[in-house]
């Protein structure tokens, strides 16, 4: 037995819309082993994709779990879940420290082609600067939550580990600034200024948490 669903009952579920939109009619394709299940009500549902712009809640409704106390292993294909948070998010929380205190921002960011890069932009002037000069060694949350009790289930975030360092004016420079534009074009000139700085964070590890403690790792080798 199927319950069909139409996507405009759907619009406050955040991820349930916009994996469609990501997937297609492969909507499961990052949760295949276990099933998409995400808060909708008060039960959880086995999310798949009908042929006709709808969804198809097949299968047993699930009473609403409890909101876990310990960590679990997920087998989230990180790269892809990544890609698809560049797409929905615009920006993230910076970590840097100086003489072991840390400090946090919020950048817009843009994730490069490869996956394997985050960039941001920066006055010269300003902490997390002073702070990336003497120590590159960075982290950045991004995530998608929506200050709602159903984010504690239904949101994800991932935590990027890695190093930063500017970025020289030159090739590669206009290579990477092509791609932070087009993501955030009310940027452009301020890009542009003398007085910033691109700022490329090499990523060495991506930790995606889901279902508040579900974790999953992609470390760079």
């Amino acid at each position: 037995m199927a319950i069909y669903v139409n996507i405009e009952t759907l619009k406050n579920s955040h991820i349930a819309y916009s994996l469609w939109k990501e997937e297609g009619k492969y909507a499961c394709y990052a949760f295949q082993s276990t099933g998409l299940r995400f808060l909708f009500g008060s039960h959880f549902l086995i999310l798949y994709m009908s042929e006709r712009n709808r969804y198809s809640f097949k299968g047993e409704l699930f009473v609403k779990k409890a909101i876990p106390a310990m960590t679990s292993r997920g087998n989230v294909f990180v790269p892809h879940r990544l890609k698809f948070l560049n797409k929905t998010e615009r920006h993230a929380v910076l970590a840097t420290t100086l003489q072991g205190k840390p400090y946090a921002s919020l950048v817009a960011f843009a994730v490069t082609q490869d996956i394997k890069g985050v960039l941001f932009a920066t006055p010269k002037k300003t902490r997390k600067y002073v702070n990336i000069m003497k120590n590159n060694h960075v982290a950045l949350l991004i995530d998608n939550r929506n200050n709602t009790d159903k984010a504690y289930m239904g949101a994800e975030a991932v935590s990027i580990l890695g190093t930063a360092k500017p970025v020289r004016r030159g090739k590669r420079w206009l290579e990477l600034s092509r791609v932070f534009v087009r993501k955030h074009p009310a940027l452009r000139e301020f890009l542009q200024s003398p007085s910033t700085a691109l700022i490329l964070v090499e990523v060495t590890r991506c930790i995606h948490v889901s279902q508040f403690q579900m974790i999953s790792e992609w470390v760079i080798r």
